[in-house]
């Protein structure tokens, strides 16, 4: 006979987290890398691991925590902003995609208190349109269209 765990003893499942900001953030950089004459790219900083499991000295580990533990070792840091933009000689700014009910994590609060400390402007955007008037309060300049 086949041992069955029960209810009250299983894992709790966290819900899956809503990407409210996903649409958002592919509509601001479509729209960033199709017109500004400049260069925009996003470091994945934030990823899902995944629930594999691996065995350190007998212990079950995360899979993600390893990965992340290696990356923080090559230079990945929480909280960096989602898209990094650069125009001009040496000018750079940092764009926050969050959706109407996003919040700033605390890891994001203190990368932009750093990014405050050494000048680099930064913007939180909530739709094309904020990240339009960004652009435009930067004075970065669009791409010019040949007929």
């Amino acid at each position: 006979m086949r041992w069955k765990k029960s209810l009250s003893a299983s894992k709790t499942m966290r819900a899956k987290p809503r990407k409210l900001e996903d649409p958002i953030h592919v509509l601001c950089f479509s729209w960033l890398f199709s017109n500004i004459d400049g260069i925009v790219y996003h470091i994945p900083n934030g990823f899902d691991g995944g629930s594999e499991v691996v065995f350190i000295r007998g212990h079950a580990v995360p899979r993600a925590a390893i990965m992340w533990n290696k990356l923080v070792k090559l230079g990945a840091r929480s909280g960096v902003l989602d898209l990094i933009l650069h125009w001009s000689p040496c000018r750079t700014a940092y764009f926050e995609i969050k959706s109407e009910e996003g919040s700033l994590s605390q890891n994001q609060k203190d990368f932009i208190s750093d990014l405050d400390r050494v000048g680099i402007p930064h913007f939180v955007i909530r739709s094309l349109e904020d990240c339009r008037m960004a652009v435009s309060e930067l004075q970065i300049p669009l791409k010019k269209y040949q007929p």
